[in-house]
């Protein structure tokens, strides 16, 4: 009798034991989507760094074409491993079009903003 209570008292405490270790693992997930997303950030503000004309800026054409190739690289690679996902596809399309769009914008404002961007961000060969 005695050794049947130590068992179901060993299989709770695994139990338990198990309990614990799922809500760490979920903490852990959750603390690196956290992490991702500062990660993340952090980059968008890096390539705002460098591609403003001027302090605060975040909407020229520039700064807008290199968050865009940014964005459209990571999809990219998405893409090359989900195949099938025809969504993500679709929206990649519709970034490549915007940024077309900004660099023909800008292509017809300022040849040299063009050209440097072009150079720095290696777009055309």
């Amino acid at each position: 009798m005695d050794e049947e209570l130590k068992v179901t008292e060993t299989t709770e405490e695994v139990d338990a034991a198990v309990a614990v270790e799922e809500v760490k693992d979920e903490n852990i997930v959750v603390d690196a989507v956290v992490v991702e997303a500062v990660k993340k950030d952090n980059k968008k503000s890096k390539v705002i760094e460098k591609f403003a004309r001027h302090e605060g800026d975040t909407g020229s054409a520039e700064v807008q074409v290199a968050l865009l190739t940014q964005r459209i690289a990571v999809l990219n690679e998405h893409l090359a491993i989900h195949k099938k996902d025809n969504h993500s596809r679709r929206g990649l399309l519709k970034m490549v079009g915007a940024r077309r769009s900004l660099l023909s914008y800008l292509k017809e404002k300022d040849i040299e903003r063009y050209r440097a961007i072009i150079a720095e961000l290696k777009l055309r060969k």
